[in-house]
């Protein structure tokens, strides 16, 4: 027989000798009894328990003993005289009805209730702050005359009030335990529940102090708060009035110190001084009473569905379960799978749920640290939302290496175990070559669409599909950006040709009227950057589908700008997901009135706790096992350079391994874009690791390069550039242990770390003085004293004119104005990944080019911390390095001729003599400007920078006989042929 805990069970349980043992214990209050039958013999002198059971005894179904009760009748009289006195009015309800039967809206919102409680603790103590709890689930406080009773309902306990001391960091911690008691929701619930070990009577609400609990976040992180407008300080002394139960846990829990107590009402109870407030005031108003300074964030619910689930409650179709001991309401959420399975119970129809994703991108695993959810959960997530359609919006296969390697091939195996209904073109679909792009269809167990996609003047994929469920039809026609003209590489897509969306996407719906379709979901690889022409962009096109269709129902699917959306445009819902399977989409489609559709976003914080699927878990492994397998190769057998990576280089100053991806990137964009790159730079940030001297193989760039980043070329102005290499070098300076500060070997302060420090190819540079004012927030900066950029037709490097505008290569992050370059943006062309760009460049070194003056040996990089490109040096050493050349003096007048010698006697007269030698000049000075500075500019001998692609090589040349028709190694008469091998040394 047990007791404590006020829950009622009746139960058997096997005990340690292996026997059957019956428990029981019954509900609080009286109401209940326990009782144990045992059937017992007595065998050789000791009873034994043959059979045992428990149950539990309901004690308001028994009439009560008239004795008993005439005996107590005056007591009980005298005591319900008590409690039924009024001490006052309530001029409204303090508690709002509850949107769903038995979730008590006093922990879902402030209510006037427990701001009562606050302020009735705050009033007596004059405390700073407040906290109080709801103490029975199902409390209330109505309009009308106020007892004795409506107070022990409200205040269930004879607890007394105390004030004590708390820092703000312990206030913090305190409110973060109290917001355990939300359980996080996932994308399948449709109510919020309580976490059952925590106790209905053990979450407090609190006064003085406004906050926000968000439960999408990990218990820990969930609550912001702030105190006269301001976050709380952690470090400041509040008073705080709870009470002494509360008081006591505190204190234990270390949240309060010992020493804390101010002061307590002992022996005056809480109750009589809620009773000796409303006395005082004799009518209490909810409305002035209300303290409206918290909320519940982060549930993300779907309207229609609680809708249905309030109505199911209601009817005693779905119900709300208590914890097992009956202190905690609510522990279960009603989840859709609850809603589907009562509404099929009844014959009623099934909500049309669509589940979307878009911008995937190769991310195969999960990834906590980038929100990824990883495609083993989405399929658990999948079997949660049982949707009525599974689409993606494009760009799957392309992006991380473990993706790439395969070209896309194992994630076509993931995504068909997923359970698609079908896919759209993205661009980046045709980033392995047209072929693959086509090899997709026969890969895939779904259709791959796009209506508007023509190879030859020939459809290159189907245009939509019509897919049946429950009785609905529904159209999904694919869209395919006419971006990918220049958002992927040119040779990836010749013979192609993207026609108009709108007038695809019109065409198809008119193609598809007579087959009595329900629902049409566009899903549209188009996105809705501003740099995107407007015809071409998603919101454009969903907006001219509610003008031109009134009498259908339209959903809008996008994907390609990587944004989070949900918009309406008439009554056509937009949606798209942002990226990298950061979130999950869901829009629950309205059959009969598309107007109350509804779009909501999944973030990974409520996915996280799902459990991955096994049999994709096994598939993504597999194509782990096999990327792994392909690390191993080898790119550049003998390496003898070590390329410098180290954190706190590339963050801070030029390196050699910055430079090789730098010029990667330059040589790519020779060919690889649609005008050639006139410099590339990419982010210090973006290099994790070094390569070491010896064998360089694929993982070693993965490790480099592991972000799936991918070159674009945009276009940026002079100007431009120089407010971004000042961003770049913005940092201020690194200092020792004592405070002083560190110079480099130039004597120039070195810049403290910075993950936007930028490297840059071969074809650019700039001077900087560090000891000058660096960027802000608010204004740029004035350490950059020059920039030159490589000109390819005059072969020299010239100053960066300011109004001029460049081809930059660089990485699709700063492209869009990562790491804060928010001075870029705008259009780009993209091209295929960062470490397929230098993987390529490297691989380049093995192969022989014959004749060719434009081969590089990797030796260029031998130098690990270089100043070529990146050069720190003091203004006056610029100054006086670009000091004017004096002019030259002019030469001294010739001398004259010397006189004719005397004629010899008897002799012929003398020849002429010769002229005298020249007079000695002095240099003229240097002239001056009218500003009194020296005039003249040094002029900076360029070396040639080809404009093919660089192959490293060892120069080293190699003498070959040749015979007829053998190609360079020998020539029809017999000629020697000079080429260089391009080995890595």
């Amino acid at each position: 027989m047990l007791g404590h805990d006020h829950r009622s069970f009746a139960e058997t349980v096997t005990g340690v000798d292996g026997k059957q043992i019956p428990i029981a214990g019954p509900k609080d209050t009286g109401t209940q009894m326990m009782q144990i039958d045992l059937d017992v013999a007595k065998e050789e002198e000791q009873w034994v328990v043959k059979n045992s059971a428990a149950q539990i005894v309901d004690t308001t179904k028994y009439p009560a003993d008239s004795q008993l009760k005439a005996e107590t009748e005056e007591y009980h009289n005298k005591t319900k005289d008590f409690i039924d006195a009024v001490i006052g009015k309530a001029s409204g309800d303090f508690l709002p009805k509850e949107e769903i039967k038995g979730i008590p809206e006093a922990q879902l919102q402030p209510t006037a209730m427990i701001s009562l409680i606050n302020n009735v603790q705050r009033s007596v103590t004059g405390a700073d702050l407040s906290a109080s709890a709801l103490f029975k689930a199902d409390s209330k406080l109505p309009a009308g005359d106020l007892t004795y009773s409506n107070v022990f309902d409200i205040y269930k306990y004879p607890n007394t009030l105390v004030k004590a001391k708390i820092t703000g960091e312990n206030l913090l911690k305190y409110m973060e335990n109290q917001a355990a008691y939300y359980n996080t929701p996932k994308p399948s619930d449709v109510t919020l529940s309580f976490n059952p070990e925590i106790r209905v009577y053990n979450y407090d609400m609190f006064s003085g102090v406004d906050y926000t609990i968000d439960v999408s976040k990990p218990v820990g992180e969930r609550v912001t708060a702030t105190i006269g407008g301001q976050p709380v300080d952690p470090a400041k002394e509040f008073t705080i009035a709870i009470n002494n139960y509360r008081y006591e846990g505190l204190v234990e829990s270390g949240i309060l110190a010992p020493d804390s107590l101010v002061m307590n009402t002992d022996p005056q109870t809480l109750r009589g001084l809620i009773v000796e407030y409303i006395t005082k005031k004799g009518t209490i108003d909810p409305a002035k009473e209300l303290e409206d300074n918290w909320e519940v964030v982060g549930t993300n619910f779907d309207q229609k569905w609680r809708d249905l689930a309030k109505r199911l409650v209601d009817e005693g179709k779905l119900t709300i379960k208590p914890s097992a001991d009956g202190r905690t309401p609510n522990v279960v959420p009603i989840t859709k799978a609850d809603i589907r399975a009562a509404l099929e119970a009844e014959g009623s129809s099934q909500p049309v749920t669509i589940m979307h994703t878009n911008d995937v991108h190769g991310r195969l695993e999960e990834n906590a640290g980038n929100n990824t959810l990883g495609m083993a959960k989405l399929k658990t997530v999948k079997e949660a939302l049982a949707p009525t359609l599974t689409i993606d919006v494009g760009d799957v296969f392309q992006g991380l290496p473990i993706s790439n390697y395969s070209e896309g091939r194992q994630m076509a195996k993931v995504l068909n175990e997923v359970g698609y209904d079908a896919m759209v073109v993205g661009n980046h679909e045709f980033d392995f070559g047209y072929d693959v792009a086509m090899e997709y269809k026969d890969l895939l167990n779904f259709p791959i669409l796009s209506a508007n996609t023509f190879k030859d003047g020939k459809p290159a994929f189907e245009a939509s599909t019509v897919v049946e469920r429950n009785g609905q039809k529904f159209a999904i026609i694919g869209l395919t950006t006419p971006e990918t003209a220049v958002k992927t590489h040119p040779k990836n897509v010749e013979g192609v040709t993207f026609e108009d969306p709108l007038k695809t996407v019109k065409a198809e719906i008119e193609r598809l009227k007579d087959q009595q379709i329900d629902v049409y979901v566009v899903a549209g690889h188009l996105g809705i950057d501003e740099t995107t022409p407007t015809e071409w962009r998603g919101d454009y096109v969903a907006k001219e589908l509610d003008k031109a269709y009134t009498d259908k129902n339209i959903v809008f699917l996008d994907g390609h700008s990587h944004t989070e959306s949900e918009q309406r445009f008439g009554k056509v819902l937009y949606a798209q997901t942002g990226n990298y399977l950061n979130n999950v989409g869901e829009v629950t489609v309205d059959v009969a009135d598309p107007e109350e559709s509804t779009a909501v976003l999944h973030p990974y914080a409520s996915l996280s706790a799902y459990e991955p699927n096994a049999a994709i878990a096994a598939l993504v492994q597999a194509a782990k096992d096999e990327f792994d397998v392909a690390n191993s190769e080898v790119l550049i057998p003998n390496n003898t350079i070590f390329f410098n990576g180290q954190r706190e280089n590339v963050r801070t100053r030029e390196t050699n391994l910055g430079n090789l991806i730098g010029d990667a990137m330059w040589a790519y964009g020779q060919e690889g874009f649609s005008e050639p790159t006139d410099f590339a730079m990419m982010n210090g940030g973006g290099i994790r690791e070094n390569i070491e001297a010896g064998p360089i193989t694929r993982g070693h760039i993965i490790a480099v390069l592991p972000f799936g980043n991918s070159i674009s070329q945009i276009k940026v102005k002079g100007s431009q550039i120089k407010e971004m290499f000042e961003y770049s070098v913005r940092s201020e300076a690194q200092k020792d242990a004592d405070g002083n500060v560190l110079t480099d070997e130039e004597g120039q302060p070195l810049l403290g770390a910075n993950g936007g420090f930028l490297h840059i190819s071969k074809s650019v540079k700039f001077y900087y003085d560090s000891n000058k004012r660096g960027s802000t927030e608010d204004k740029v900066g004035e350490r950059v004293l020059q920039i030159e950029i490589y000109n390819r037709k005059t072969q020299e490097f010239e100053k960066l004119d300011a109004n001029k505008t460049y081809n930059l290569a660089t990485n699709d992050f700063l492209a869009a104005g990562g790491d804060g370059y928010d001075m870029l943006g705008g259009s780009r062309e993209e091209g295929p990944s960062l470490d397929s760009v230098l993987i390529d460049y490297l691989q380049s070194a093995t192969k022989l080019r014959a004749l060719d003056a434009n081969n590089v040996d990797l030796n260029d990089y031998q130098v690990e911390l270089s100043q070529d490109r990146i050069i720190p040096m003091s203004e006056a050493k610029f100054n006086e390095m670009n000091k004017p050349a004096p002019e030259p003096g002019k030469d001294g007048e010739d001398g004259k001729d010397g006189e004719n010698g005397k004629d010899g006697q008897k002799g012929d007269k003398g020849d002429q003599g010769d002229k005298g030698k020249d007079g000695t000049g002095t240099d003229g000075k240097t002239g001056t400007d009218g500003k009194g500075n020296q005039t003249g500019v040094i002029t900076h001998t360029a070396q040639p920078v080809s404009t093919k692609k660089q192959y490293p090589s060892t120069g080293e040349k190699v003498a070959t006989y040749g015979f007829a028709g053998l190609l360079l190694v020998a020539g029809s008469a017999g000629t020697w042929v000079w080429y260089n091998r391009r080995k890595a040394s």
